[in-house]
């Protein structure tokens, strides 16, 4: 049968344990520390070197405008009477539609230009400023408002 002690030899041979010196502290906040600064200023200065040269490279770069890319537009009016001619005809359709269908659509004039006027209407009744919002049927809470030209105040009850 073996023993505890015979056991612990065999597994000592087998690991070969040497007695040394060991490094039991676990965390190193110094060591972290630089090597994380060292990291970050290692990123930054990479960054700042690729904008710089990038900077470099396109600071000299002028807008060049090329006259010989610029196309000439044609105007043939043969084309846009066509056209024209088309959509009044799709228009002329679409009026027999609405006047069938039994909507009958008002046309605006094209040459009557919108001209804004002003004149005075006449309302059927004045609204006085101290009118009560609260209809005379509907239940009063316990504050109601009163509008007054400038202000909101509670009205007495």
């Amino acid at each position: 049968m073996i023993h505890k002690n015979a056991f612990s030899k065999i597994t000592g041979k087998i690991l070969r344990r040497q007695a040394g010196l060991h490094d039991y502290q676990i965390m190193h906040p110094t060591r972290d520390w630089l090597i994380g600064l060292c990291f970050a200023v290692t990123v930054f200065l990479v960054g700042a070197a690729l904008s710089a040269q990038l900077y470099f490279s396109n600071i000299n770069t002028t807008l060049v405008m090329d006259d010989s890319a610029e196309e000439v537009v044609v105007y043939r009016e043969s084309i846009v009477e066509a056209a024209l001619k088309e959509l009044e005809e799709r228009d002329a359709v679409y009026q027999q539609l609405q006047v069938s269908s039994g909507r009958v659509s008002v046309p605006v004039p094209a040459s009557s230009p919108a001209v804004a006027t002003t004149s005075p209407v006449q309302v059927g009744e004045e609204i006085s400023t101290t009118t009560p919002l609260i209809p005379a049927g509907a239940p009063v809470p316990a504050e109601s408002l009163e509008q007054t030209d400038d202000t909101i105040v509670p009205a007495p009850l």
